[in-house]
């Protein structure tokens, strides 16, 4: 059953999927200023090609067995941070762990980048859960990660954006500041004149109902990512756990945030396809989502994301708003943009 609802998933939306070449993507990049790495196996060897409106540029960055043990470690470290970075006397020592192994994975994986204030990152599957915003060539850039430039440029090729969206807010039992974050972005958007629905105690049918008829949907909920069965990664709602494989397929939402432990991650399944909680969302068809790569302090989650939803509804990118909001914050970089841009018109 899990077989099947994965392959159902990821078949989603195929009939929308058309191979874009290189001019309609090089037009996007022109458009929004933005720069595309998009990563690639050749030989054993990772290499990097630099996409901008002038043109492209192979780069070699060496070994990719040395490439993913760099990966892996960083990876590890971030989930360490993310549950032990406030412990007194230990968080410190954490801290400096998790930034000295960014930093190895960055001369690497960044090396001879060109400058840019925004870039578009297509990485191989393997390095989709890389700790991207936290790598240190991209700070104060706008950074939004996707499986494939095809993806990246039918998410974020839009025009000014949506007018007047229908926002959802829900959240789950168990998390003390989940009903303070929900409430602050609830008046956030009441500022700005958009409808919003709030579901303090959230079920899976208001997910799937809000899925289904709001533009931008916030869910507040512990999460669970299953390393072997991705489809099974969950988010804990009123009456239990709502898992991936249960997303409706063609949701009218274009951007949903998931303010939920570790539901950015994802794995490569059969055909070299990313399984998980957010990369099913993006199979189901929404075009932008926001989720954090390993575990989030409840305290740190509800600062950023209060943040997030300001520069949002002040009309800026999903991209720049999230750089914003976590500018200066080595473990608040946990949380990535995947899919494409998104804004408020």
């Amino acid at each position: 059953e899990v077989a099947r609802r994965s392959w159902q998933a990821l078949r989603a939306d195929t009939h929308r999927h058309v191979i874009a070449g290189h001019r309609p993507v090089a037009a996007e990049l022109a458009r929004t200023g933005t720069i595309l790495m998009s990563f690639h196996v050749r030989r054993r060897r990772l290499q990097r090609v630099d996409l901008t409106s002038d043109g492209a540029r192979l780069r070699d960055l060496g070994s990719v067995r040395s490439a993913l043990d760099l990966a892996a470690r960083a990876a590890a470290d971030v989930r360490d941070l993310g549950a032990m970075g406030r412990i007194p006397g230990i968080g410190e020592r954490v801290r400096a762990g998790t930034r000295a192994s960014v930093e190895r994975l960055d001369r690497v994986l960044l090396a001879g980048m060109p400058r840019g204030r925004a870039f578009a990152i297509v990485p191989t599957q393997a390095l989709l859960s890389a700790p991207w915003r936290m790598l240190p060539g991209l700070a104060g850039a706008g950074v939004v990660v996707s499986p494939s430039a095809t993806m990246w440029l039918q998410r974020s090729r839009g025009g000014p954006g949506v007018e007047d969206p229908v926002i959802a807010l829900i959240g789950g039992p168990g998390l003390g500041q989940a009903a303070r974050e929900l409430d602050v972005a609830r008046r956030v958007w009441r500022r700005a004149a958009h409808p919003v629905r709030l579901r303090r105690t959230g079920r899976s049918d208001h997910v799937t109902t809000s899925l289904r008829d709001a533009d931008l949907v916030h869910i507040c909920a512990h999460g669970r990512h299953d390393g072997q069965a991705p489809l099974m990664s969950s988010l804990l709602l009123a009456d239990g756990p709502f898992l991936a494989h249960e997303l409706p397929s063609r949701p009218r939402a274009s951007h949903v945030v998931l303010a939920a432990c570790a539901v950015g991650q994802a794995e490569v399944g059969v055909g070299d396809e990313p399984l998980g909680f957010a990369a099913a969302m993006l199979a189901r068809g929404v075009a932008s989502v926001v989720a954090p790569t390993a575990p989030v302090d409840d305290a740190l989650a509800e600062e950023v994301m209060v943040a997030y939803h300001r520069e949002l509804a002040a009309g800026e990118s999903a991209s720049t708003a999230l750089q914003r909001a976590t500018a200066d914050r080595l473990d608040a970089g946990v949380f990535c943009l995947y899919g494409g841009d998104w804004r408020v018109r």
